[in-house]
C-alpha cells in the first residue's frame, strides 16, 4: 500500500483490538471465523414404512458438528458435545417445552405420514424421476 491509502476498517480492528478484550475470546489466540453455520434438523423414521412405530429426531449442528439431539425414544434432550450441555440442561428443565417436543411424533411425523399416504407419496416404490 502506498502512502495516503486508507486501510479497510476490519483490518484496522483486527490489528488494533487485542483478542482477549473481545467477549467470547477468552483463551483464544485467533479471532473467530467471520462466518459460522448453525443448522437444526427434524427427522422422522418409520419402521417397516408404516406410521405404527415412529421415531422423531431433532438435531442441532454448529459448523457441521452435531452438538444437541432429541430422540423421541428417550424423551429428553441429550448433549452430543460439550457445546450442547447447557442447552440440553435448560430444555430438559422446561417441562412445557419438553412435552411439546415429545408430542412432535404425533404432531409432525404421524400427521405428515397421513397426508403423504392420502396423496399416494408413501406408496411410491421407486424414487421420483425427471421426465
Amino acid at each position: 500500500m502506498g502512502s495516503g491509502e486508507i486501510l479497510p476498517v476490519p483490518f484496522l480492528l483486527m490489528v488494533l483490538v487485542d483478542p482477549s478484550m473481545v467477549h467470547g475470546m477468552e483463551g483464544r489466540t485467533q479471532p473467530p471465523a467471520p462466518h459460522f453455520l448453525h443448522q437444526a434438523k427434524s427427522e422422522c423414521r418409520f419402521a417397516n414404512g408404516t406410521a405404527g412405530e415412529v421415531v422423531f429426531l431433532y438435531r442441532e449442528f454448529y459448523d457441521r458438528q452435531e452438538f444437541l439431539r432429541f430422540d423421541s425414544r428417550r424423551g429428553t434432550f441429550e448433549a452430543v458435545s460439550e457445546l450442547g450441555a447447557p442447552d440440553a440442561r435448560d430444555f430438559n428443565r422446561d417441562k412445557d417445552y419438553l412435552e411439546y417436543t415429545r408430542a412432535a411424533v404425533d404432531r409432525f411425523c404421524r400427521r405428515n405420514f397421513a397426508i403423504d399416504e392420502e396423496e399416494g407419496t408413501v406408496a411410491r416404490q421407486t424414487p421420483a424421476g425427471v421426465s
